[in-house]
């Protein structure tokens, strides 16, 4: 075989196709919050998404991750919605997540999620804090 027939490796695509198909072969077991109707997931969803905007630019990693979160609530892939709900949050928004937490008891889940997605790929911000 000739040096002219081999092609280098594009490490950095295969894995991000090898972490595609994990999600395919390794589908991520449904979120707590899952027994909630569709508007408290999504209202769930809408503070997640406020605070990793709050982190600044949100990183690939953590799009991802978002991205499975979203799929283990059963809400399709709608991130750019969440994201402009979130840009848009005020006072009845936010007494609304907490009925939804507090009727659900989904606080200890908010926190390991927010902490999760926010503390993936750099510390915590002053104002995700």
């Amino acid at each position: 075989m000739s040096d002219k027939s081999v092609f280098p490796l594009n490490l950095p695509a295969l894995l991000n196709d090898l972490v595609a198909l994990k999600q395919d072969r390794f589908p991520q077991k449904l979120h707590f919050a899952v027994k909630c109707d569709e508007h408290s997931r999504e209202t769930y969803a809408t503070l997640l998404a406020a605070l990793l905007l709050n982190g600044g630019q949100i990183s690939a990693g953590q799009s991802g991750v978002f991205k499975m979160l979203l799929n283990s609530l059963q809400l399709e892939d709608i991130q750019p919605k969440l994201f402009e709900r979130a840009q848009t949050l005020n006072q009845d928004a936010l007494r609304e997540f907490l009925r939804v937490v507090d009727q659900n008891g989904l606080a200890i889940s908010f926190f390991m999620d927010a902490l999760v997605l926010c503390r993936l790929d750099a510390p915590l911000t002053d104002g995700q804090h």
